[in-house]
């Protein structure tokens, strides 16, 4: 959404759509969402599990 709305030109944007497979449509609803605050919401969210008690990758493979 970031490189659309930095877009200059109107055929950036359009370009930009058809290479990633999107409509103008889902512009207008992730923007709305970002402006209700559902998209910062998810991004603030934390990890249940303190950082110290994490298993590593190689730990969770093997187990």
């Amino acid at each position: 959404m970031a490189e659309y709305d930095a877009a200059k030109a109107s055929g950036e944007g359009s370009a930009i759509l058809r290479r990633e497979g999107l409509y103008h449509s889902h512009i207008l609803e992730w923007r709305a969402a970002r402006d209700a605050g559902a998209l910062t919401a998810l991004g603030t969210r934390k990890s249940p599990v303190p950082e110290g008690r994490r298993r590593s990758a190689k730990a969770a493979e093997l187990e």
